[in-house]
């Protein structure tokens, strides 16, 4: 896959769709290629996770078929999560290629699980989305977490860890 693609893949997995009228929004911080390296090395650790919402009604909803996508933990990826939590759309043309090559996807399975192997020690941020509902406005939203990857990881995303409270 080309790496324009895979840029292009990466961000519509993470990025909202939005249908107003606001300019892209690009990322500014500073990309440092030194910071990035170790999370471009292979690993043998395992990051398993699950994502949730609970209704009103007190019924889980999970993240089944969405994408969980992993990134480094670093001043530029925070800026990219950041943006997304905004509900803006994010300028996939401004992340740097080597930034890109760094973020992981996955997808949840239909219990809301997912799981990420292969990588190198680090603090991550994942983050996915739980969303239901017909309506013009979709419920649940966009969902992040920072964990710390040293061998066998886990992480659950809930209502806890909603992007807004970063």
């Amino acid at each position: 896959m080309s790496l324009m693609r895979r840029m292009t893949w990466i961000v519509s997995a993470i990025t909202a769709a939005g249908c107003g009228v606001m300019p892209p929004v690009q990322v500014t911080s500073p990309f440092s290629q030194s910071e990035v390296a170790p999370y471009l090395q292979a690993g043998s650790n395992v990051l398993a996770g699950q994502a949730f919402l609970p209704q009103v009604s007190g019924r889980l909803v999970t993240c089944a078929g969405q994408a969980v996508v992993l990134m480094p933990d670093l001043q530029y990826y925070r800026e990219v999560v950041k943006v997304i939590a905004s509900g803006r759309r994010l300028d996939a043309s401004s992340l740097q290629p080597a930034a890109v090559g760094a973020m992981r996807r996955e997808a949840c399975d239909a219990s809301g699980s997912f799981n990420f192997r292969g990588l190198p020690d680090g603090r991550y941020i994942v983050m996915t989305r739980v969303v239901w509902g017909d309506g013009p406005v979709p419920q649940g939203g966009d969902m992040a977490e920072i964990v710390a990857v040293r061998g066998q990881s886990s992480v659950v995303l809930s209502s806890a860890q909603r992007i807004g409270i970063w």
